[in-house]
């Protein structure tokens, strides 16, 4: 069995058409000489992470676009994680994970009970995370990157109307399963609020719950707030049929 052409991001593919090229940037092409021996004229999939793809042939250290672009829509509903910052690096693992789930959006939250490196820049981190999102997208053939943004404090967290933010408590009366979230009640946006290994502190809880949030409980074991993002978007794509094949256009 053949192996599926390798995964690239590239330049906006909006517009663009067979015999476009463009030009691969050296991580990417560090990835296909180096790792996956792609060699000049091999096959691979052009994406630029807004849900756009095309076939694609390696031409020294440009693409050229072999076929139409076609355009992916995202899974629905649009999910969006707000994730306490774990300590050390651990919010590279988060990041990698939920872009293989493919989520819409991350947001870093600077909680009270963060344990945090204070020697982590924002600026030194958002480079670090962007490197692992692409990276990831690439493994996982996801053609959409999600956004990711942050640190950014409790207080300014906001929702759209009628989103359903569900707030991780291991502690909360009731679980996440289809009586919380599901099918028949699909709301056009989901928000998972991860807090610290500490929990959210009281004003932190109040704000959430102001926005609707509900308090869920992922089980009956304890997660650690590193993991706890995966299993509630695992959950939430199962329940609400968001794992269902995507239509694609052009």
């Amino acid at each position: 069995m053949s192996r599926p052409a390798p995964f690239l991001v590239v330049g906006d593919l909006s517009g663009a058409s067979a015999g476009v090229r463009f030009t691969v940037e050296p991580d990417e092409r560090h990835h296909l000489r180096r790792v996956l021996r792609v060699a000049d004229g091999d096959a691979v999939v052009a994406t630029d992470g807004n849900g756009r793809s095309a076939s694609a042939v390696v031409r020294g250290d440009d693409v050229e676009l072999v076929d139409d672009v076609v355009v992916s829509e995202g899974p629905r509903p649009r999910v969006t994680v707000w994730q306490a910052l774990p300590k050390g690096r651990k919010v590279d693992d988060v990041a990698r994970v939920l872009t293989e789930l493919a989520i819409d959006e991350l947001v870093i939250v600077a909680a009270h009970r963060s344990v945090a490196d204070r020697t982590d820049r924002a600026e030194r981190m958002q480079a670090r995370i962007d490197a692992v999102v692409r990276a990831a997208a690439r493994q996982s053939r996801n053609p959409r990157l999600p956004s990711v943004r942050g640190p950014a404090a409790v207080s300014d967290l906001s929702s759209s109307a009628g989103a359903c933010v569900l707030i991780a408590d291991p502690a909360a009366d009731t679980a996440l399963d289809a009586t919380v979230i599901g099918p028949d009640a699909r709301p056009e946006d989901v928000v998972v609020a991860i807090g610290p290994e500490g929990g959210w502190d009281e004003a932190e809880r109040d704000h959430l719950l102001s926005l609707g949030g509900r308090l869920v409980r992922l089980g009956d074991t304890i997660l650690r707030t590193e993991h706890a993002a995966a299993a509630a978007v695992a959950a939430v794509s199962a329940l609400t049929y968001r794992w269902q094949p995507q239509p694609a256009g052009t």
